[in-house]
């Protein structure tokens, strides 16, 4: 074994035995909810109430145990294990939707580690890398947790899909509690951009992240009811880009596949009922697109960049037509695509441009905000 990995575990087990003594009569903490009012409206996986003096905090993963956080000022008594004293003030998180949420809510000083600068092209973030405020450890999957433990931090958050029960446990044994924030399990718009409630009672400014989402609600539904009287789109939709043999498309009761269909796309993919994306055979896109065909998202931009993954994609009538959108409209650090992270939130703009682009219309004042067509 190498003098670097006895130095990591040693250290490690320094830290737990350190700790050990505070942890080993902690308990979960239960406090009376009952005739607390629900907070969340759209979400299926995440519940918080309040009651005088404490926030709950309820995260339902799939096939898993849900997870309760009681979040306040202070304890309710000693030894609550699952206790998070709010405002955190020291932050480490790895989602650049999340870097969005918290810099939405005026928190992103409170952020002191992410993963990596390129993953985000928010500017203050990318300021305070650049001053050394926020340090870079790589994804929660690979960078170690003697790295997060000497941060020191007040909360670590991860997505479902970064988490490694092991790593999480050993940092919550460590005093430090781990929230998984999984709003990418949810199938609506809404029930998504929710998920910055979490953030607004974490950064104990609830208030502030209450009346963001319900301008962002107010204004979904204003968009949503104009697709409705557009009604169903003749447009045969192109969606990403094939990988070998297949090409994978959103489920029909996926986020995407919902927000498709909301727009007023018909759904050209069969009748499944699918959550997450499925694999459809190239030759079926060949036979079914048609001269109305448009093409979203195929991140490419040129001939050449077809050629190299599928020569006859140049063919489509969507190609040849030029009636193809990328999602690289806006753009922020390093020229960095702000998409994925600023779409989770603002699913209100997201579907505002996709009604748009599956009618062929502009039918709002500022047009098209995450996509661009192609040639313009």
């Amino acid at each position: 074994m190498s003098c670097l990995k006895v130095k990591y575990w040693f250290s490690l087990a320094l830290c737990a035995l350190a700790v050990s003594c505070a942890n080993h009569d902690k308990e979960v903490c239960t406090i009376d909810f009952e005739d607390a009012k629900s907070f969340t409206e759209n979400s299926n996986l995440l519940q918080i109430r309040k009651n005088k003096e404490y926030y709950s905090l309820s995260i339902s993963k799939p096939n898993t145990a849900d997870k309760t956080y009681i979040l306040g000022n202070k304890a309710p008594k000693e030894n609550c294990k699952n206790f998070i004293k709010i405002p955190a003030k020291r932050v480490v998180i790895f989602s650049a939707s999340h870097v969005y949420m918290m810099d939405t809510l005026g928190s992103i000083s409170s952020i002191i580690a992410f993963s990596n600068a390129n993953y985000s092209g928010n500017f203050r973030l990318h300021e305070n890398i650049n001053n050394k405020h926020i340090k870079t450890i790589g994804d929660f999957a690979t960078c170690d947790i003697e790295t997060i433990l000497d941060l020191n931090p007040d909360l670590v958050i991860i997505s479902g899909d970064q988490n490694e029960n092991s790593k999480a446990e050993q940092i919550e044994k460590a005093g430090v509690p781990v929230i998984e924030n999984i709003e990418w399990l949810e199938a609506s718009a809404l029930g998504r951009a929710e998920w910055i409630k979490l953030f607004g009672v974490v950064s104990d400014n609830y208030t502030e992240a209450e009346r963001i989402y319900s301008s962002i609600k107010q204004n979904y539904q204003t968009v949503e009811a104009k697709g409705k009287e557009l009604g169903t789109s003749n447009r045969y939709l192109i969606y990403g880009i094939p990988y070998q043999s297949s090409w994978m498309v959103p489920g029909r009761n996926s986020f995407m596949g919902n927000m498709l269909q909301k727009s007023g796309f018909k759904y050209p993919w069969g009748n499944n009922n699918n959550t997450g994306s499925v694999p459809i055979d190239l030759e079926t896109i060949f036979k079914d697109e048609n001269d109305a065909s448009v093409w979203l998202g195929p991140t490419v931009t040129t001939q050449d960049d077809l050629d190299v993954i599928d020569s006859r994609l140049k063919n489509l009538a969507a190609w040849k037509r030029g009636d193809v959108y990328e999602f690289d409209n806006v753009r922020g650090a390093n020229n960095l695509s702000l998409y994925w992270e600023q779409s989770v939130l603002r699913c209100d703009l997201l579907l505002q441009d996709l009604i748009q682009i599956a009618h062929d219309t502009t039918i709002f004042d500022k047009g098209l905000y995450f996509y661009r067509k192609l040639d313009d």
